[in-house]
């Protein structure tokens, strides 16, 4: 008797490391990397086998299958029609021609994975046993798996012995659509699944078969593994205001079965955010450009395997284009902080206004005129500390007007009110120190004031359109800025100018400066097109006022309203219908924000509404949020003047209610000063 033991071929499941591949095409899946999933199960055999002496021979094998792991079921199939799953076994073979082939058969049925490993046996020579086992596939040998784009490719020359007959692989890669062949690349040594298309997330199959030619054994090893899409890289652009840009990255993320990614967007003026994925509060992302022009933006998503997407937009970071409505307050410890956010928003570029126009910011007598004289300088309204006692320009105000005029003094500072609104040592420091041309326009009143912005040549040259509201009280006369700026003027589009009466006609009698209303009449009686008029009087006041001169009520456009507020929306009403595409809301019983706000909206050639601070159920006053109801359709960008010491949230939270805004669209432009 002769006794011969062999161990067969245990295949060993791909190695458990993850590789990722290279950059995707922009928002596409057009890459993707795979991990393992499920571990393979192993088929190991060990044989046994004595052949009789006499003739004809028997053999008699004994196998163990015991070393297989991995598995839920092992089968031995020992090549005549007999199967055991039997761990150990003995099975006689008749009497003849004695070769044989043994195939053990491994099976995890949570995947439905198998693997297999054959023993050879040739008995045919009674005096000895030749064994010969399938050639081992050494799928988890270190660096046998390379990725590239789209790929996953297994290193044969890692995976195979020397001088393995590469015609014997074949192999299937299962993209949840069906198997497909493994692409063999004998030349480079290469066995290559393609996965673009791959149906994720979920199980597929990889399986490797070796055949050698010469004995005809077999090899064979499957590996589910989940294969994790390309990351996604979407995202739409909005400029809210000229130098604001957002982007909305919905619909970016990475394929949760790859866990967490990270996001990258390149600004393409040399600053970059970082984002978290998958894709919580950071959906909206915001910045600020301090120079105009278009800029290329480019988000990077990447997947913890190292896959990458990304896309760009080239974006004019001029001109607004919202896609979307969103609410934005802008807020400062003080009103002059106030006034510098709203600054910052109107001209975000350096040097980028056309002028500065500065007014008192603890009175607002000589100011109210001030909004059509900063719009028809293109430059913002800002507020500094007046009055007999003041020093010096407030600082920040100081920057701010750095910031968005060249001191080269062919830029020019306009002051409202004379020295005794703003002293004569706040002229000489802009002039002198900080290098700008300056011109004051001011009168013995306030009223006065307001004639000479009308009338100088170098403020609004003697426009052919006036509004004519109350100086003593300011909340008409804000209201109708944007109006005086951009809807009330010439065929030129030149702003009217806003001159002040007095009284409210109710309590106290109405009355117009005898040389202002010279100048009203003489407006009234200047040629204008039919149906139109070249005067507008804003609220009861005023409107009072202004017929109390004209003889032929045709000669002027009365808007007024129970109160401010509803004037404020009848004058919104007049000019913009119900078709603007942005809104302003600011204080009516306080005047800083409003005159700050109201110049903002001017540029933007949108209305202002006003509202009371102090009202509490609803926290809008009503017209106030009629109007805003009526609006909503077009309105894109609504602006809240004034921090939370003006307008408590709950007056947020019920603009983003009727504008129908998440809080994701809701902005806050706080300044520390």
């Amino acid at each position: 008797m002769k006794s011969v033991k062999h161990k067969g071929l245990a295949l060993v499941a791909v190695s458990s490391s993850v590789v990722g591949l290279g950059v995707g095409m922009a928002g596409t899946a057009s890459a993707l990397a795979w991990s393992k999933a499920v571990p393979a199960p192993t088929a190991a055999l060990d044989v046994t086998g004595t052949v009789s002496q006499g003739a004809p021979g028997v053999l008699t094998v004994e196998t163990n299958s015991s070393g297989s792991a991995g598995a839920s079921s092992v089968t031995t199939d020992f090549g005549d029609g007999t199967t055991t799953t039997a761990p150990t076994n003995t099975h006689d073979y008749p009497a003849g021609a004695l070769k044989q082939t043994l195939t053990v058969t491994s099976v995890n049925s949570d995947a439905q994975l198998t693997a297999t490993s054959q023993v050879g046996v040739d008995a045919t020579d009674s005096s000895h046993i030749v064994w010969t086992h399938s050639v081992p596939l050494a799928l988890n040998a270190p660096g046998a798996v390379v990725t590239s784009q789209g790929t996953s490719s297994f290193d044969l020359t890692k995976i195979l012995p020397a001088g393995a007959d590469l015609t014997g692989l074949a192999g299937t890669c299962d993209h949840g659509r069906g198997a497909l062949p493994l692409t063999i690349d004998a030349k480079a040594k290469l066995a290559t699944c393609d996965w673009t298309g791959a149906k994720a997330p979920g199980q597929h199959i990889v399986t490797l078969t070796y055949s050698d030619n010469t004995t005809g054994l077999k090899s064979t090893s499957q590996e589910a593994v989940g294969v994790a899409t390309q990351p996604v890289s979407v995202f739409k652009t909005a400029v809210l205001s000229p130098g604001l840009v957002q982007a909305d990255l919905t619909g970016s993320g990475v394929d949760p079965a790859s866990g967490a990614g990270t996001g990258t967007i390149s600004w393409g003026d040399g600053s970059t955010s970082a984002v978290a994925l998958p894709l919580g509060t950071d959906a909206l992302q915001n910045h600020t450009y301090t120079t105009s022009g278009t800029k290329t933006i480019t988000l990077s998503v990447t997947d913890k395997f190292g896959q990458q997407a990304s896309s760009t937009a080239q974006v004019d970071v001029s001109k607004p284009t919202v896609g979307y409505a969103q609410l934005t307050r802008f807020a400062g410890s003080t009103r002059y902080g106030t006034g510098v956010a709203v600054s910052q928003e109107a001209f975000p570029f350096a040097h980028s206004a056309g002028a500065v126009v500065l007014a008192r910011g603890d009175v607002y007598a000589d100011a109210l005129g001030g909004i059509p004289l900063a719009k028809a300088k293109n430059g913002p309204l800002l507020l500094t500390p007046g009055g007999v006692g003041a020093k010096s320009l407030d600082p920040n105000v100081a920057a701010e007007i750095q910031r968005v005029l060249p001191a080269d003094k062919k830029h020019t500072v306009y002051i409202l009110g004379g020295v005794e609104a703003i002293p004569q040592s706040i002229q000489d420091y802009i002039s002198n120190t900080l290098g700008y041309n300056v011109e004051r326009f001011g009168g013995a009143t306030r009223y006065e004031t307001s004639l000479s912005i009308a009338q100088n040549p170098q403020a609004l040259n003697n426009p052919k359109h006036v509004v004519v509201a109350r100086g003593d009280d300011f909340a008409d006369a804000l209201a109708s800025g944007p109006l005086a700026s951009d809807k009330f003027t010439d065929a030129s589009g030149a702003p009217a100018a806003i001159l002040l009466s007095t009284g409210n006609g109710i309590t106290e009698p109405v009355s117009l400066n005898p040389v202002i209303a010279a100048y009203v009449s003489a407006k009234e009686n200047a040629p204008h097109p039919a149906g139109q008029t070249n005067v507008a009087a804003i609220g009861g006041g005023a409107v009072k006022a202004v017929a109390a001169i004209s003889p032929n009520p045709a000669l002027y456009t009365p808007i007024s309203g129970v109160d401010r507020f509803d004037t404020a929306a009848k004058v919104a009403a007049f000019g913009w219908g119900t078709r603007p595409a942005a809104v302003g809301v600011a204080s009516g019983m306080n005047f800083p924000d409003s005159l700050t706000g109201g110049a903002l909206m001017a540029l933007q050639g949108s209305p202002l509404l006003l509202s009371d601070p102090g009202a509490v159920s609803p926290a809008l006053s009503s017209a106030t949020s009629a109007a805003i109801t009526a609006d909503k359709a077009s309105v894109k960008n609504t602006y809240l003047f004034g921090g939370t010491q003006v307008f408590t949230d709950n007056v947020a939270q019920s603009l983003i209610k009727l504008e129908g805004l998440s809080a994701a669209h809701y902005r806050i432009v706080q300044l520390p000063f």
